[in-house]
């Protein structure tokens, strides 16, 4: 590798390289297990386990079998050490070093809904039961929700952190629904018209989300103890009848994430946001620059913050994968890179999708002098080659060398850039990263304080 010299055309400016859309890591379950519930805060993932009961999944780690009644998770807490599923006949709660056991009494018929941490449950007790109850198993009270004023039954579906805020739906004799919440004593209240229906909750207990019925079907709202509810737009033209279902509302009532469902069509998720409105989900993370989803999607369940969520769609019957934003896929090699002009050392990392059928990976390089021209590197070979090309640092890649284009890194001392798994730069041109394979990173910078050049770390990744 001859001594890099040469004059350089920043490709990449430092605004443009912000601005693109960063990937997410994206996981299919062990086993291709078919996910259907995310924690809150979307730590932890609850699907059906391999004899039939249940099986909880740490995204990255490995997968535990939980065994239990069968039937679905439909709930998981943060820490991932409570979970609700409903089985054949009854509902049933996991709890970790305890094992399966009955919701709150043995009345306990079916699992509604849990709180984030685990400690309230809500549940109904018989079979129709008109009033579900509200079970703190922390000091075994239970409270039942009340029926407001004519509904002969509700239904609950999503509790607050310290069941601040409870989120459901009231049923009337006459086969009309309504959109209600309870407070911490089980006190309802009626927050939308007939024909809506209640789903989502804020964490912290502050926001409810629902839809209220509309002329071409529902449209989605959210809803505040001061502000009351706030109707919001349905996703595009809706082109014939279409309702909408929230599934997530954050803590600031910010963000609301849900579906869209038209008859004939796979249900598509949506969010929404005060910039920009009611946008498909794919659109709203291309916005928000956090990556492109492809065929996912359907929203099958999110983190409130938006950030990791369970997406199917891909295929029919294709189970669901997990997303994360800014999720790490590569490990550093090579030592810690050579200290650079700043007084650090430069590192690189990948984020993203490592499979090429996805193809959204991303390099991030970190601790570089400000500003300065970046050139990436690539290659399937490991080297070690100190004072490489008149450097000061390290060179860690070996074999045939790929250039990507020489880019120009931010005033922080970063720089982002796509990786294109379909045309990866090798010294004989580019070529297909291929599953199985091993491919190697680094940069080349500019620091004229040390030298002229200096190299980041070396960083690897294995396609999947």
């Amino acid at each position: 590798m001859t001594h890099w010299l040469h004059p350089v055309l920043p490709v990449c400016a430092a605004i443009a390289c912000a601005s693109l859309a960063r990937a997410q890591q994206v996981l299919s379950l062990p086993l291709d297990r078919s996910p259907t519930v995310l924690s809150p805060r979307g730590d932890h993932v609850a699907g059906p386990g391999l004899s039939g009961g249940a099986g909880l999944w740490v995204p990255g780690g490995g997968w535990e079998e939980l065994g239990g009644p069968g039937g679905a998770a439909i709930a998981v807490s943060n820490d991932g050490d409570v979970v609700l599923a409903n089985g054949v006949g009854a509902g049933a709660l996991w709890v970790r070093g305890i094992g399966w056991g009955s919701l709150g009494f043995v009345g306990g018929q079916r699992g509604m809904a849990l709180s984030s941490d685990g400690r309230y449950v809500a549940a109904q007790s018989d079979p129709g039961g008109a009033r579900p109850y509200l079970w703190d198993r922390q000091t075994g009270a239970l409270t039942r929700f009340e029926l407001p004023s004519g509904a002969d039954r509700v239904e609950v579906s999503a509790v607050s952190l310290g069941a601040i805020l409870s989120v459901g739906t009231a049923h009337f004799p006459s086969g009309v629904s309504r959109a209600a919440v309870w407070d911490a004593v089980g006190e309802a209240t009626l927050v939308a018209p007939p024909g809506s229906t209640g789903s989502a909750v804020s964490e912290n207990g502050e926001w409810g989300a629902g839809a209220i019925p509309s002329v071409s079907g529902t449209v989605p709202f959210r809803w505040n103890r001061s502000i009351g509810r706030i109707d919001l737009p349905p996703l595009g033209s809706t082109g014939g009848f279409a309702t909408h279902a929230a599934l997530k509302v954050s803590d600031d009532g910010a963000l609301v994430i849900g579906n869209r469902a038209a008859a004939g069509a796979q249900p598509e998720g949506f969010a929404w946001t005060p910039v920009n409105g009611t946008q498909s989900f794919a659109a709203y993370l291309q916005s928000e620059g956090l990556g492109d989803v492809g065929a996912f999607t359907t929203v099958v369940s999110a983190a409130a913050d938006g950030r990791r969520f369970l997406l199917g769609g891909g295929a029919p019957a294709a189970p669901a994968r997990f997303f994360n934003v800014d999720a790490q896929v590569s490990s550093s090699y090579c030592g810690s890179g050579s200290v650079n002009s700043t007084g650090a050392a430069g590192a690189v990392y990948l984020l993203g999708a490592n499979s090429p059928d996805l193809n959204g990976l991303f390099l991030r390089a970190t601790g570089l002098p400000a500003g300065v021209a970046v050139l990436p590197l690539a290659s399937r070979d490991a080297a070690i080659l100190p004072l490489a090309g008149g450097s000061a640092g390290t060179l860690c890649l070996g074999g045939a060398i790929g250039r990507f284009p020489v880019s120009q890194g931010g005033p922080g001392g970063t720089l982002e850039v796509r990786v294109d798994l379909l045309q990866i730069p090798t010294a004989q041109g580019p070529v297909p990263g291929l599953s199985g394979q091993t491919w190697r990173f680094q940069c080349w910078y500019r620091d004229p304080s040390m030298g002229g050049s200096n190299f980041t770390d070396g960083t690897r990744v294995l396609l999947d």
